[in-house]
C-alpha cells in the first residue's frame, strides 16, 4: 500500500489550495457554501481527486512515484471493508 506522510499531505494540500486560489478548476462537486481554497483542497484530497503525484528518489538512484488518487482510493476501500 502507498502511504503519504503528514508532511507530504500538508505540501500536497497547500499546493492544490494555491492552484485553486489562482483559478484552477475544482475537480469535485462542492457542498453548498464551501468557498475557501484550503477547505476545497482538503475536501478534494479526502475525495481522492487531487491531481498531484509525489516522486521520491532513493539513495541507490531508483525513483518511486506515488499517485495520490490511488492512495486515497485504497484507504477508503480498507476502511469500508
Amino acid at each position: 500500500m502507498i502511504s503519504v506522510s503528514k508532511y507530504e499531505k500538508a505540501r500536497i494540500i497547500s499546493a492544490r489550495a494555491l492552484q485553486i486560489s489562482m483559478g484552477a478548476p475544482v475537480l469535485v462537486k462542492l457542498p453548498k457554501g464551501m468557498w475557501d481554497s484550503l477547505k476545497i483542497a482538503v475536501y478534494e484530497f479526502q475525495e481522492g481527486a487531487t491531481p498531484i503525484d509525489v516522486k521520491h528518489r532513493k539513495p541507490a538512484g531508483a525513483k518511486q512515484e506515488k499517485d495520490i488518487e490511488k492512495t486515497t482510493e485504497q484507504k477508503e476501500s480498507k476502511s469500508t471493508a
